[in-house]
């Protein structure tokens, strides 16, 4: 009986032994850096989209949350999918899906089309955290650590190629052009990995739909009560009904998930107390960074002055400005070790928290060139590439035995829900502000500067008690 437990997993050695893992690494590079362009790629453009579909700005805020929202969702669910199914068909399946969004966002004749298809991309926000499991499965241990800082390291290249790549094919052709690129690179991806993957061990599990589309519905009302606000009054009934069936599919959420045998989010860890403040904390650090990622592109098409190597304000002097915000993060999420043992987890987490809260509130006041702007991004980049690597190492090392795979899930889905939160009141701040005038954007990088600030306090009290002894 021994000898045939151990069979399938000696085969799977001796298969990545070989020089094959290097082509299964290879395809998921590939597969990864195309989503890391797509996901950064239309930011810059956000204003060029507005204008050329005549949409409002609330509406085409719904760009970056519908594909939170979704993004939000489909990790912990694919991801059982996935357990049950076979990584390399779930990975495709949410790859094709990807790809085909991409072909339906560059061919949309108005701004309802263009937000049904970045919904739709959001499938594919489970690419990255199943790429992972699969270097587990199929890379050899003593390669898997270099293997996963290979794919990182691709997710963020693809993402700063998405801030310039994008922002100039923004201005020089057309935005759709952005979404033309990315599919064309995710079809050289799913080609790879279609050839190259091999097919993964399943396990039987259930999947929790219920609780899904309970989160799912309780976000999108939030954010739609966010988005019709401005517009209709907020005492409207809209606004006031989508405010209460928000609250109500939450509480729904809660009761579902403490009571089912199979959970969407294993809501018990948060129980801990390092555990609950790290995931508040990473719920505002979501909201700081898709925030000014929102307002950032609008603040350059509206500031008057503001120039960059003679560049005009347009969505490639955009993706330069925001270029700094992934360079940073590229910086502090390696040295994040360093730090960790030299500070400790709880007061890194906090410096992150207060070097976003710095660049978001620099940009309140003090916005006037495009130098400051540059400064003022790497640091919201840094704070948060440095806020990623820490409160990941939080999570584990406070939540229960066996519980840590799951709190770290929690985690990512919890800076994503506060990512689609972050975008979408910024825009309802600048409406109720006035529209785009310069007071409007004081108030909304304020508001994220606060938001950030309060992010640092909860970061301190992840620090656990002290133990007896």
């Amino acid at each position: 009986m021994q000898m045939n437990v151990r069979r399938p997993r000696l085969l799977r050695r001796s298969r990545a032994a070989g020089p094959r893992w290097r082509s299964i690494v290879a395809a998921l590079l590939v597969a990864d850096a195309a989503f890391g362009f797509q996901q950064t790629g239309i930011t810059p453009a956000l204003p060029a989209v507005q204008q050329d579909l005549g949409a409002s700005q609330a509406w085409t805020a719904w760009v970056l949350s519908g594909y939170l929202v979704v993004g939000a969702i489909s990790p912990p669910l694919l991801g059982k999918l996935a357990d049950r199914s076979g990584k390399k068909l779930v990975l495709l399946a949410a790859l094709t899906v990807f790809l085909v969004g991409s072909i339906g966002a560059a061919l949309a004749p108005n701004i309802g089309v263009l937000v049904a298809c970045r919904t739709v991309q959001g499938i594919g926000g489970v690419a990255f955290p199943l790429s992972f499991s699969i270097v587990r499965d199929e890379v050899p241990e003593q390669h898997r650590a270099s293997a996963i800082g290979l794919l990182s390291g691709s997710l963020g290249v693809g993402a700063m190629a998405g801030y310039v790549l994008g922002g100039g094919l923004a201005e020089l052709l057309s935005w759709r052009w952005i979404f033309v690129v990315g599919a064309a690179a995710l079809l050289v991806g799913v080609a790879l990995a279609a050839v190259v993957l091999p097919s993964s061990p399943t396990r039987d599990t259930r999947i929790d739909a219920g609780g899904a589309l309970l989160f799912g519905g309780a976000l999108a009302t939030l954010l739609l009560a966010l988005t019709e606000g401005p517009q209709q009054g907020w005492q409207s009934a809209l606004v006031v009904g989508s405010f209460a069936a928000a609250a109500l599919l939450a509480i729904g959420f809660v009761v579902r998930e403490t009571h089912t045998r199979s959970p969407l989010m294993e809501l018990r860890v948060l129980t801990s107390r390092p555990v609950l403040a790290t995931q508040v904390s990473s719920l505002l650090t979501g909201y700081v960074l898709f925030a000014t990622n929102l307002l950032i592109p609008y603040l350059v098409v509206t500031q008057t002055g503001l120039g960059l190597f003679g560049l005009a304000a347009g969505p490639l002097m955009t993706g330069l400005l925001l270029l700094p915000r992934a360079l940073g993060q590229a910086v502090t999420g390696p040295i994040a070790g360093p730090l960790l043992r030299r500070f400790g987890p709880a007061t890194t987490f906090c410096g992150a928290m207060l070097l976003m809260a710095g660049g978001a509130l620099g940009l309140a006041l003090a916005r006037d060139s495009a130098a400051l702007i540059v400064v003022e991004t790497a640091a919201l980049g840094a704070g948060f590439g440095l806020s990623v690597s820490t409160s990941g190492t939080i999570v584990v090392g406070a939540a229960v035995a066996g519980e840590s795979g799951v709190a770290t899930a929690l985690n990512a889905v919890l800076r994503r829900t506060g990512g689609g939160i972050g975008a979408q009141a910024s825009v309802a701040l600048l409406a109720a502000a006035g529209a785009t005038g310069d007071a409007a954007f004081t108030v909304a990088f304020l508001t994220a500067g606060g938001a950030a600030l309060l992010g640092a306090v909860t970061a301190a009290l992840s620090r656990p008690r002290r133990q007896p002894g």
